[in-house]
């Protein structure tokens, strides 16, 4: 898990041939996916914004009702759909552990998967936490800076959700997820 460190650096290699714009680094089991140029890539959890703090990401997104969650990841896959490397349709998935705001206390579990477009991802996740219920999210990212994904549901305690998720890389494998709901 410690290998995760800045999801939004390493996939400029994966996309340096038509948009190298946003990454992922660290390792995964399992194959290996390769950048045009023969650069090694390998993804692991949620594309987003580095961050060196929770505190640093909850400033930066700046909502007025918010939910924040840590996460780190459990298991996870990479799913080549043909062609050499990691190319435009192929995807991977991901369970994570979901954490109190501070990521003392698991609170719930995570799954997501995130595609490769020609220049984007295309991500949605379901959030499950326990004893509340459920919160889906789903969209692309447009780039690196580009960190919010549209709430597109729940259920129980979230079944009217709406608004945005900001995606923020922590040290050490985790990642900081900043639900703002309206």
């Amino acid at each position: 898990m410690r290998g995760r460190q800045a999801i939004g650096a390493g996939l400029a290699a994966a996309l340096t041939a038509g948009a190298a714009w946003f990454g992922i680094s660290a390792a995964t089991a399992g194959g290996e996916p390769m950048a045009a140029g023969g650069e090694r890539v390998e993804f692991r959890g949620w594309p987003g914004r580095p961050v060196d703090s929770i505190t640093q990401g909850q400033r930066l997104a700046r909502g007025a009702n918010t939910l924040t969650v840590v996460t780190e990841e459990i298991r996870s896959r990479e799913v080549n759909l043909g062609g050499k490397g990691f190319t435009t349709g192929d995807f991977f998935v991901f369970e994570e552990a979901v954490y109190s705001e501070r990521g003392r206390r698991v609170v719930g579990e995570d799954t997501v998967r995130c595609e490769l477009g020609i220049r984007t991802f295309n991500c949605e996740a379901t959030v499950k936490l326990d004893g509340r219920g459920k919160i889906t999210v789903s969209g692309a990212l447009f780039g690196r800076q580009d960190i919010a994904i549209p709430v597109t549901g729940g259920t129980r305690n979230f079944s009217a959700a709406r608004g945005q998720l900001k995606v923020f890389d922590l040290p050490r494998g985790r990642t900081l997820l900043v639900f703002e709901l309206e």
